[in-house]
């Protein structure tokens, strides 16, 4: 599989990581927002103030939960990104003295990236239980 397979690969499990958790949590815990808001705004013993601490509080495991995932999803991304410098660091001291082999540093470049994008897919899994585990307790 080419360098540019590889990347395509891992965006794609990464997009079908992304579209999971938010059909499977995010939506829901969405859901339970406006269910929760409708029911404070429902409440007609509350006064103003208390009716919108009531919807505040409604959001609370929303903010969490995303939190949550754009951490996640940021720690892969930085992961993929340090990976990726080590690649440009190793090219770049082994062809420090061959400046002119450009087309050998940049397909060097490319293999080292894509071994990238498969150490990116093999922790989606990883990535993928531990969002699960941890979105359960928003729902």
């Amino acid at each position: 599989m080419s360098h540019e397979q590889k990347l395509n690969d891992a965006q794609s499990q990464l997009e079908k990581l992304v579209n999971g958790v938010d059909r499977e949590y995010l939506r829901q815990i969405q859901k339970n927002v406006f269910r929760c808001g409708i029911t404070c705004c429902d409440n007609v013993n509350l006064n103003h103030r208390e009716r919108e601490k009531c919807i505040e509080g409604c959001s609370t495991n929303l903010v969490k939960s995303q939190e949550l995932f754009q951490n996640e999803m940021n720690s892969l991304q930085h992961r993929m990104e340090r990976c990726a410098m080590e690649c440009q660091d190793r090219i770049r001291d082994k062809y420090a003295s061959r400046p002119n082999d450009r087309a050998q540093m940049e397909q060097e470049f490319s293999e080292c990236v894509g071994s990238c994008a498969d150490m990116l897919v093999s922790l989606i899994p990883s990535y993928k239980q531990r969002l699960n585990d941890a979105m359960k307790q928003f729902v």
